[in-house]
Order: C-alpha cells, then sequence, then structure tokens
C-alpha cells in the first residue's frame, strides 16, 4: 500500500473509530475539557473528574468489544452494554469519592483497575476464537505505540511552532502549549489507539495482526537476548545466595514485577513469529522464569514476618503468584491456553482492590496489629491509650516509628492517637521519644550528644529591647591557637567587634570590644555545652528537643547585656558544633 493510500486509510479509520467507539469518544471529550478546565485553574474536583471519564472510557472500549464478540446480531445489546458502562463508572466516582485523588491509595486502585479493563480488551476478542491471545496482544501493543509515537511528534512539532511564534513574533500565553498538549494525549492518541484496533474480520485485520520486519529483528536479535541475558544474571543471584541472604534481603523484589511482566510480554508475542531458535526459546523460557518467580515470592512472603506488609509488597507478591502460575501454563507449551492467564490477571486484579482481601485493607490491619502488639510489649498501651515511654529499646523505637509513619503515610485511621495527631509536632510528646527511622543511629557512638531549639511550638523568637541581633556559627578549630576573624557590627554610628578565640579545653571564647579597643563583655561558650549536657540531658543520638528557656542564656553587666540563643549543639569527644543568636543591649 502506498503511503498516501495508507494516510488516507489512517484518517478514515480515524473517523470511523468515534462511531464505532461512541461512548469512549464522548467521555474523552468530556476528560480533554475537564483537564482544560484543570489547566485554568487546577482543582481536586477537576482531576477527580478527569480520571473518571478517562476510567469511563476504557470500561465503554471493554463494552463495544463485549458487544462485537458476542451480540453482534443483536443491536439493542450494545445500548445495555453502554448503560451498563456508564452505571460503573458513576459506581467508581462514587467508590472513591471518601479518598482524595492525592491519597495513595486512590491512584493506585484506578491504576488497577485500568490495567485490568487494558487485559480485558485485550482477552475478550479471543473468546471461543481462533484469534490467539499472542496475535490481539500484539495487534493492540502496535495499535498503542503507533498512536504513542505520532502523538509525540505532533507534541513536538507544536513545541517547535509555540516556541518559534513565542521567541521571533510575540509573546504566547504559557498555558497554549498546555492545552495542546492535553488535546493530543488525552483526545487525539487514544482516539488513534482505537482506530487501529481490528474489526476481528479476517479479510480486513491482515495489516493488524502483520509483524513488521523492524519488530521482528528488535524482538529476534536483541529484545529476547537482552531479556536471557538478565534472566541468567537472576539465575546467577539467586544459586549464589539460596543459603543466606536471598531469604532475609529485598534486593530482587522491586524488580520482580518489571521483569516478571517484560518477560511474559516478550514471551507472547514471540509466539508472533517463527524460527528454530524462537521454538526453543519458547519451550525452555518458561521453565526457566518459573524458580526465579516462585522463589522471589516465597522470599517477599517470609519477609512479611520481619518488617510487615505493605500495600507494595502486597502487589509484589500477588504479581509473584500471577507469574508463577503464568510460568507453569506457558510451560504446557499450549497456545489455546494463554487465554487463561488473562483470566487470572483479572481475578487477583479484583482481588487486590476489593475488601477484604485488597492490599489496602490488609496492610492496614497487619500495621495495626504489629502497633498494638509492640506498644504492649513495652507497656506503652493502657485500653486504647498510648503511654509515652523513653526507655525502651531502639529495635522498638525504629518498628514504632516505621509502622506509626506507614498507618499516617497512607491515612489510614489509628484509634491509639488523637484525631489531630501531627506525625512530625506530636510523635514526641505522645510516645516519648523521637522519630528513629535508622537503627544505626542507636548503635553510634553514645558519646554523641545533640540538642536543638524547638521550632514546631515556638516558631519565632522575641528580639524586643535589643540594639543587635547577630547569628554566630560554633565549630571545633583544628588550630585552635589561631583567633577567628572578628564579628563587626556598628551601634550608634560607632563599630564594635566582637573577638572569637578559644580556652584550653578548644570551646569558643567571645569578647564584646568597644570602638576603643575596651572589652565591654566576655563569655565562653563551654558554658551554653556544660548546661545543655549536664546532668539533666538524656541521650538520645536524634537530639534533644529545647525549650526556650533552656536554650537561652544571659549574661550582663552596667554597660552592656548579652542574650545568647541555642538554635542547636552538638558534641562529641573530638568536636563542638553549633549554631547561636546573639543579642545586644546596650545600657
Amino acid at each position: 500500500m502506498r503511503f498516501t493510500d495508507r494516510v488516507r486509510q489512517s484518517f478514515t479509520n480515524f473517523s470511523q473509530s468515534f462511531s464505532r467507539f461512541p461512548l469512549t469518544s464522548i467521555l474523552l471529550v468530556a476528560a480533554t475539557i475537564m483537564n482544560a478546565l484543570n489547566i485554568e485553574n487546577a482543582q481536586e474536583s477537576y482531576m477527580r473528574f478527569i480520571v473518571t471519564f478517562i476510567v469511563g472510557a476504557m470500561l465503554a472500549a471493554v463494552a463495544q468489544i463485549i458487544f462485537e464478540r458476542f451480540f453482534t446480531a443483536q443491536a439493542n445489546r450494545r445500548y445495555a452494554l453502554m448503560a451498563a458502562a456508564v452505571l460503573l463508572t458513576v459506581a467508581y466516582y462514587f467508590i472513591l469519592a471518601p479518598l482524595s485523588v492525592y491519597n495513595i491509595e486512590f491512584p493506585i486502585k484506578t491504576s488497577v483497575i485500568l490495567f485490568a479493563l487494558l487485559i480485558a480488551f485485550i482477552w475478550i476478542p479471543t473468546i471461543n476464537n481462533s484469534l490467539a491471545f499472542h496475535q490481539n496482544l500484539l495487534a493492540v501493543i502496535k495499535a498503542i505505540f503507533t498512536s504513542m509515537l505520532f502523538a509525540a511528534i505532533l507534541t513536538l512539532g507544536f513545541l517547535a511552532i509555540y516556541s518559534a511564534i513565542d521567541n521571533l513574533l510575540f509573546r504566547l500565553d504559557d498555558r497554549v502549549i498546555s492545552h495542546l498538549v492535553n488535546i493530543i494525549w488525552i483526545l487525539f492518541a487514544p482516539i488513534y489507539a482505537l482506530s487501529l484496533i481490528p474489526t476481528y474480520r479476517t479479510d480486513a485485520d491482515t495489516h493488524a495482526f502483520s509483524v513488521p520486519r523492524f519488530f521482528e529483528v528488535l524482538l529476534t536479535n536483541i529484545i529476547i537476548p537482552l531479556t536471557l541475558i538478565y534472566t541468567l544474571i537472576l539465575i546467577a543471584y539467586i544459586l549464589i545466595n539460596i543459603t543466606g541472604q536471598f531469604w532475609s534481603d529485598n534486593l530482587l523484589e522491586p524488580l520482580l514485577v518489571s521483569y516478571a511482566i517484560i518477560s511474559l510480554i516478550v514471551y507472547l508475542l514471540s509466539f508472533n513469529l517463527s524460527n528454530k531458535y524462537l521454538i526453543i526459546y519458547r519451550r525452555w523460557f518458561p521453565k526457566i522464569l518459573l524458580p526465579i518467580v516462585l522463589f522471589q515470592t516465597i522470599a517477599s512472603i517470609l519477609r512479611i514476618q520481619e518488617v510487615g506488609l505493605t500495600h507494595g509488597r502486597y502487589f509484589v507478591i500477588l504479581f509473584g503468584v500471577f507469574s508463577t502460575l503464568a510460568a507453569v501454563i506457558f510451560s504446557f507449551n499450549k497456545e489455546k491456553w494463554h487465554g487463561l492467564s488473562a483470566v487470572i490477571l483479572l481475578i487477583l486484579s479484583v482481588i487486590s482492590i476489593v475488601p477484604p482481601l485488597d492490599a489496602f485493607t490488609l496492610s492496614r490491619t497487619d500495621h495495626m496489629n504489629r502497633l498494638e502488639a509492640v506498644l504492649e510489649s513495652n507497656e506503652m498501651l493502657v485500653g486504647d491509650q498510648v503511654v509515652a515511654k523513653n526507655n525502651i529499646s531502639g529495635e522498638d523505637k525504629v518498628l514504632i516509628t516505621e509502622l506509626v509513619s506507614y498507618i499516617d503515610q497512607m491515612g489510614y485511621p489509628n484509634h491509639f492517637l488523637p484525631d489531630d495527631f501531627d506525625l512530625y509536632r506530636d510523635f514526641d510528646d505522645v510516645f516519648g521519644f523521637d522519630r528513629a527511622y535508622d537503627l544505626s543511629a542507636f548503635e553510634m557512638d553514645m558519646t554523641q550528644e545533640n540538642a536543638f531549639w524547638d521550632w514546631a511550638e515556638h516558631p519565632s523568637i522575641n528580639i524586643e529591647g535589643f540594639d543587635t541581633f547577630l547569628p554566630l556559627y560554633i565549630y571545633t578549630q583544628d588550630e585552635a591557637d589561631e583567633a577567628l576573624d572578628p564579628i563587626i557590627f556598628e551601634h550608634a554610628d560607632a563599630i564594635y567587634h566582637i573577638e572569637q578565640t578559644f580556652n584550653n579545653n578548644d570551646y569558643l571564647q567571645l569578647a564584646i570590644v568597644d570602638p576603643s579597643g575596651q572589652t565591654l563583655l566576655t563569655y565562653d561558650t563551654q558554658v551554653l555545652f556544660d548546661t545543655i549536657f549536664g546532668e539533666d540531658y538524656v541521650q538520645d543520638p536524634l537530639g534533644n528537643v529545647l525549650t526556650p528557656e533552656a536554650a537561652t542564656f544571659v549574661v550582663e553587666n552596667d554597660e552592656i547585656r548579652l542574650q545568647i540563643v541555642v538554635m542547636y549543639l552538638s558534641r562529641t569527644e573530638d568536636y563542638e558544633d553549633g549554631g547561636v543568636y546573639l543579642l545586644v543591649e546596650f545600657k
């Protein structure tokens, strides 16, 4: 087919996709309009509608595919399926309505729904059909990538035009390009992709299921060899560590989902080609993949006992289960069974977002039970009230911090804590110790002492009545016998100096000197360190919070008053470090 004929056919298919997928097109137009409003004035409600319309568009596309596969002889069923898609879209909106779009549960559940709908979109045309699952997978992937390529080219073209006009002719509103990108990626790209989806009539779909020469070379000579090399590396890692750290670390866990997805897609796509090399690959790869995903899934399950069940680990385990079952199915080398893997994936997707076995219900229950257990073991729970306690082990401090931080991050209800609990403001008051995310903080050199101003409770410093306000950084000098440069300030048109020297213990000494060279007042900063880190100091590597009273030191005489406000101090056997403010009042 000549290039002009292909272009003409593409435009024809594009226009026909509106009539083939009318509800999807309407919802995509609605999503585009809502995103345009969001560009003009960003609001959470707009974003919720945008996502809802996109989910609805995908539901409508699946409904159309169901109609084409099963009910083409019953035209009225098409409207019933459209109505079902609309009802499911409304249900999606109200079911997730209690969640903010910025709550991580919202985008994850939405992503799972869209992923499941895409799998259904690919699988449904192959049900009880001569069309193989791997053939339709190829057709849909070709449509998506072709659409993305066209959209990317259009985007770059409009960016170039926008830049040329904006720089050479006249200034354009920055939102113009945002609106263009919105139209291209939310409206044009999906509809163009749908225009490339085959109608599943044998005489019309030859091109949709054909394998381009470029794709054949890419898959056979590049992608599959790279996948195999990567697989051999994973096998080597497992064999080396199978008796040791493989079961306790999680190095492979973050890679499992992406590796399994890519491997399974590449494996299925390989069935669209035929040569001796690919026949061997298809026969043995599932059997090689099986122990990798199986062992890692078991390792992830075992780590639940140690670090808990997060929503991320839930999805890793669930996808590991799917990959294991898919590898078993593919090991029989029966093409007609490939669609069974899609059914399993759809079932697991539904389980992962529908209570009571969904990722968020199980992770919430697991973390709440763990928090209750560790609080009770340390006698920090009376009824449903948390009792502050500092003298518990470092391991339990880290565990409590991680559990509470995760629960707070996920927005899970926690009946142990006040309704207005703020992780960063209230944690130390409620639990009796500051947040600790790393056990090594408790295993460090315990001679280190730390203290800092409580900015959360006291965000300002009163400087009323003072003539001069100066910051000062205190640190140990390598050559303590060398004086530092003086701090110069002006008062009543006269220049004063604050000389900086070191005492015999290498602590900074301050001396305020008047214009005539007379010393008005001296102060040894060792007093700050010895007072704050005195008998009442409780060792905490994360630092102690200072009240304004504990952080304020005053020294004065008949001529001058010096107030020192400590922002932070840190001391070990080898060095001192700190930051203070100097407030000077002349009498």
